[in-house]
């Protein structure tokens, strides 16, 4: 069973292959995306007003949210993907399914900065989603889903 951060349990659960409704498949990314929806209204970002969200799937089911945090001091700040993965690290977690990375633009996806680009292909999460608004539309790998 996935283990489901505060404040998300009301979003439906996708069943997964053996008909364990509470699984997180990494080959069905919505319920990781709207998680990624969920985080970015944990977001700090007094300066720029621009919330950033990020869910990451793990190997064994858990979901780790994270959000971006800004600083005055701009470069002390830190996106969401890496608080995410920070965070997963800092609890034990090395191997992840998935990421999935929602932000505020109506009309572009949200790209990783360069960072979170390379924080990523270190922990190599094997899928990662973008999302853009409206309508809702998913890049993984460069290509539009």
């Amino acid at each position: 069973m996935a283990f489901i951060p505060e404040g998300i349990q009301g979003l439906p659960l996708a069943a997964g292959r053996d008909g364990d409704p509470g699984s997180l498949l990494a080959s069905d990314p919505t319920l990781l995306i709207q998680m990624s929806h969920k985080a970015k209204e944990f977001a700090y970002c007094p300066y720029s007003q621009f919330r950033v969200g990020a869910a990451l799937l793990t190997s064994d089911g858990k979901v780790i949210l994270g959000c971006n945090v800004e600083n005055a001091c701009y470069n002390l700040g830190v996106c969401a993907e890496r608080t995410a993965i920070q965070k997963a690290i800092s609890e034990g977690k090395r191997n992840f399914r998935a990421i999935a990375i929602a932000s505020d633009l109506q009309d572009q996806f949200i790209s990783p900065c360069g960072a979170c680009r390379q924080v990523m292909r270190e922990v190599r999460p094997k899928s990662a989603y973008g999302v853009k608004q409206k309508p809702l539309h998913l890049r993984k790998g460069g290509k539009v889903l």
